[in-house]
């Protein structure tokens, strides 16, 4: 008796393990992946949703603090001409906190909660709030990539008011190519070109039938 309610101890403790290892977050980015042309004039300007979903089954949420982050390509030291200019909250949980932007843990700081009713996530994907990119003529080409900082500031807090474990947090990325728009000189300059070899090909070419021809004639 005393080994089955051992051993049945231990399975429940294993199955609680278990379920507590598959609960949690995913906290995504949408579009994942882009590309944008860096303009000659003015801004080009590109929304992204920061969604939440359940790791599994149901995830019941009362508040939430983000933070994102977005980092240049490999060898600059920071953001040129790239930046988020806004932010609009899409799930209200009810309090009406205004976005944060240019702090020194990130670029953009977002929060809510409910003291009353949570929130429930499912597996499907929820866009939580949304914000806005804009890129202008100063920008450098590459690789840009946002992300969630992981940090005192991120936190979920579950619907019995207790704090989601950072490993429970999934936390994705998303990346933006930007990629630099040739001038109009530069364009014609190519045009010019390829005309120019064009004409060299055809005049070989044609230098290579009349050659032919002039001696099929005299060998008549």
């Amino acid at each position: 008796m005393f080994r089955i309610t051992n051993f049945l101890a231990a399975s429940l403790l294993m199955l609680h393990l278990w379920s507590v290892g598959l609960g949690g977050m995913v906290l995504t980015f949408s579009p994942a992946d882009t590309t944008l042309a860096i303009p000659g004039s003015g801004t080009t300007q590109l929304t992204f949703d920061v969604r939440f979903a359940a790791n599994t089954g149901t995830q019941a949420l009362k508040a939430y603090s983000v933070v994102v982050d977005l980092s240049p390509p490999i060898g600059n030291p920071h953001p040129q001409g790239i930046s988020i200019i806004s932010a609009n909250k899409v799930v209200n949980f009810g309090q009406a906190f205004p976005p944060s932007f240019g702090s020194a843990e990130g670029d953009l700081f977002m929060q809510d909660f409910n003291n009353s009713t949570p929130i429930n996530f499912t597996t499907t994907p929820t866009t939580i709030f949304n914000f806005t990119i804009a890129v202008d003529s100063t920008a450098f080409g590459g690789d840009y990539l946002l992300s969630f900082v992981n940090q005192n500031l991120l936190g979920l807090v579950d619907g019995n008011g207790d704090s989601i474990p950072v490993n429970q947090i999934s936390l994705e990325t998303a990346t933006i190519h930007l990629q630099a728009v040739p001038e109009p000189s530069s364009l014609l300059l190519s045009s010019c070109a390829m005309l120019a070899l064009l004409c060299i090909a055809f005049r070989k070419r044609l230098m290579s039938y009349s050659s032919v021809y002039a001696g099929r004639k005299s060998g008549t």
